[in-house]
Order: structure tokens, then sequence, then C-alpha cells
């Protein structure tokens, strides 16, 4: 992390300090996500149910393979415990895997963190950082912007030798009506709402994941939005169109 967001960061959090003391004198209120949550079930890697409902992320979508993920152990333990998670895992083509996953906030804001270090905590190296444009066409026009890091990983080959993967890694922040691919920008409209309307607005953030190797970054890059594109409109409220509830009783279908 930089100095200057660094400084953003503090002042962000000192605004959410001071907003949390300021309106406990008042009723606040959670913003509606804006995300849809369906009543399905969640497992961990041992198969044992940690969740009665998951981000609505969708599935059977015609042209691609999917399988739904667990959540692990440590995110459970770690995340606040009304934190809502969806993951799934979707085969492009080729055998070209996309990992999705969802993380979304309830009354504590701690839910959301910066990406940047379970990237590098799982041992990718990020060797650089952008924002990316995916255009989406539904359920109405838009262009969706997110962050792309673009990382590497060394690995042993069978004959010993080492490797070098490179990893994708495309995330964006959506909450109720805001949309944004800076994690401070989405810490100030936090702390701003919470300060000027009394409503905790419940964030979330959105990732892409997926491996390939050096020199197909720019095709995979390509795949990675055209899921986005197929996929997005299934459980993501465009800026804009926040419903009245985004709470399912079952998956949303594309077909």
């Amino acid at each position: 992390m930089t100095k200057p967001e660094i400084k953003v960061a503090i002042i962000a959090l000192a605004l959410i300090g001071f907003a949390c003391l300021f309106l406990s004198q008042r009723k606040n209120s959670l913003g509606q996500p804006g995300l849809v949550v369906e009543s399905q079930s969640l497992t961990n890697e041992a198969g044992a149910t940690v969740a009665s409902r998951r981000i609505a992320l969708p599935s059977n979508i015609p042209g691609y393979y999917d399988e739904l993920l667990p959540i692990t152990d440590k995110e459970v333990e770690v995340l606040p415990k009304d934190t809502i998670f969806g993951r799934r895992l979707y085969d492009v083509g080729r055998n070209v895997k996309v990992q999705v996953s969802a993380i979304l906030m309830g009354s504590d804001r701690t839910s959301i963190h910066k990406p940047y270090y379970c990237v590098t905590g799982q041992g990718w190296r990020i060797d650089k950082t952008e924002v990316v444009k995916v255009p989406m066409a539904r359920p109405v026009p838009y262009e969706l912007e997110a962050q792309l890091l673009t990382t590497t990983k060394a690995y042993k080959r069978p004959d010993g030798s080492i490797g070098h993967a490179r990893g994708l890694f495309m995330y964006w922040y959506v909450s109720e009506n805001q949309l944004t691919p800076h994690h401070k920008e989405q810490m100030w409209w936090l702390a701003r709402d919470l300060l000027t309307t009394g409503v905790l607005q419940r964030w979330a953030y959105i990732s892409c994941f997926s491996i390939c190797a050096p020199g197909e970054e720019n095709i995979r890059l390509e795949q990675m939005k055209r899921l986005a594109g197929d996929t997005i409109p299934a459980f993501q409220i465009p800026p804009g169109k926040a419903q009245q509830t985004a709470f399912l009783d079952t998956a949303p279908s594309l077909r």
C-alpha cells in the first residue's frame, strides 16, 4: 500500500469511527445488497454445511461447465458471521478454468478487505495493476470497470526444473447503487453514506481468477471478460437498478 493510499485509508477509517459514534445516538439502517442472494447451502472442504445462504452465481449456462466450490474453514473463522459467500468454477472451453467468487458484508464492514493480501498470501507476486473495462449488454448496457492484477508464481515441474505460471485476478466492489474498482473509493463511500444518511451500505466484492502460461494473458483476459458478461447479469444488480429485495429462494436461470 502506497503512502497516499495509507493516508486515505486512515482518513476513511477515522470517518467511519466518527460516523459510528455520531450515529449511535440515532437508529441506523442497512442498505440493500447489490447482489442476489439465494437460500441454498454452502459447504467447506470436508463437505459440511457452513452457510444456509449464498450469492446466486449461475449454473448451467450454455457453453460452460461449472462446479460449486467450497468455502474454506479459515474464511468462515476469520470473516464476520453475517458474511455471505459465493464461489463457483467455470470451464470456458478447452479446459480453461475461471474461479468466480463473491463476498457480501452484513452489518460488519470488515467482511470487505483489499484482495492484495489474499493474492500475495497464496504465493503470487503482483507484477502489474491496472483498471480494465468489461462491456455489459444485459440487463441494460453499461461498462463495468474492474481492477486487474497480473501475477506470477514459480512451481516445480515433474523433471525438477522451475516453471512460472501467470495468474490474472480481476475484481471490483458493488453496493446497492454504487460500483467501483478502487478499494479506497469503496471505503470513502461507505464512510460518507454512513455519516450523511445513517445507512450502512452492504458492500460486496466480486473476483474472477484464472491461471495461464506466460504469453497467454491477453487471450485469457478476453475469456474472463466474456464469462463476466454471461454470468454477472444473473447475480449483480446494475447501477441505478436496485430492487426492493435482492433475496431469492432459488437461483435465476439464464436460459
